[in-house]
Formats: C-alpha cells, sequence, structure tokens
C-alpha cells in the first residue's frame, strides 16, 4: 500500500530556517525542490501533501505525486485533520509535523507521525545527529507554541471581525 505523506509546511520551515533561509516564498520553494530532488518519502508511488497558512494564489508547477494546498483563511492544523480524517486508510498516513495537539489529534485517527528532525534527515541526507548541530531537539514549551500559532493567525489567516 502506498503511503501519504502530509508535511505542516511552516512548522517544517521555521522548526529548521538553516535549512529554508530567506524570505517565505524562497524557503517554501526550496522545500518543494528538495522533496523532487531527494524523495524523502521513498518509493514512487507514494505521495506528498505539503499544507501551508495562507492564501492560495502561489503556485507551483505540478509534479507527479506531490501536492502543495494553502488553507485559504482556516489553520493548517484544521486542513491536515480533516485530511487524516477523511483518509480511507489512515494507518497509510504519516504527518510531519512537532505540534504536539496535531500529533495527539491524528494518531487518534490511526495515523503516524514523524517528527521534523527526523524528516530533515532523509530530506537533506544527513547522515548523524552531529549534522543536526545547529536544531534543538528539546520540546518546545507549550507557550511559546499557542504564541507562534496566534502570530500565524494573524499573519496568514484572514478572520472575520463581526463577532
Amino acid at each position: 500500500m502506498a503511503l501519504v505523506y502530509i508535511i505542516d509546511g511552516y512548522n517544517l520551515i521555521e522548526s529548521h530556517r538553516k535549512y529554508f533561509p530567506g524570505s517565505l516564498y524562497a524557503a517554501r520553494e526550496k522545500l518543494i525542490n528538495q522533496i523532487k530532488k531527494t524523495r524523502p518519502e521513498g518509493g514512487l508511488r507514494n505521495k506528498v501533501t505539503i499544507v501551508f497558512d495562507g492564501q492560495p494564489g502561489i503556485t507551483f508547477p505540478p509534479v507527479k505525486n506531490l501536492d502543495v494546498k494553502f488553507t485559504a483563511g482556516r489553520e493548517a492544523d484544521c486542513l491536515i485533520e480533516d485530511m487524516v480524517r477523511k483518509s480511507r486508510y489512515p494507518a497509510s498516513v504519516i504527518v510531519i509535523t512537532d505540534d504536539r495537539r496535531l500529533i495527539r489529534f491524528i494518531k487518534a485517527d490511526g495515523a503516524k507521525a514523524e517528527g521534523t528532525v527526523e524528516f530533515i534527515k532523509k530530506l537533506f541526507r544527513l547522515e548523524t545527529d552531529s549534522d543536526l548541530s545547529d536544531i534543538s531537539l528539546k520540546d518546545i514549551d507549550s507557550d511559546i507554541a499557542q504564541k507562534t500559532t496566534d502570530e500565524f493567525k494573524k499573519k496568514w489567516l484572514k478572520h472575520d471581525k463581526k463577532e
């Protein structure tokens, strides 16, 4: 059975800025090109979807088994949760994220989670943990994680102010 990788795009990029320098557009483009180049998801039948918070309008050339989605006013986590929930075979879904709340949700639905450090190792073909010396392997405090999420919401999501 083919595997389906769903990447929490900005979570991966912001956790490993050394590998994705420059503007967000440049970082997204580098992530996509690196996936095309190294095929970290394994076999050619496996599919990768990268989910980014934000409005559509930025397009990337189509690539077989690679899809890029923008959330258009929703949080990336919500779209990822929907994708896992609607999956016919959730056990074949692997979500790349360090977001603890999202990890709990997708595991409860039968999918798997892979941390961004493990994925970066495959993506850039890093041999040892010493190759990751600039990457913090400690968990992010939940308050800091929530503040980061709130900042992304303000920057990337449009909210109705009618409330």
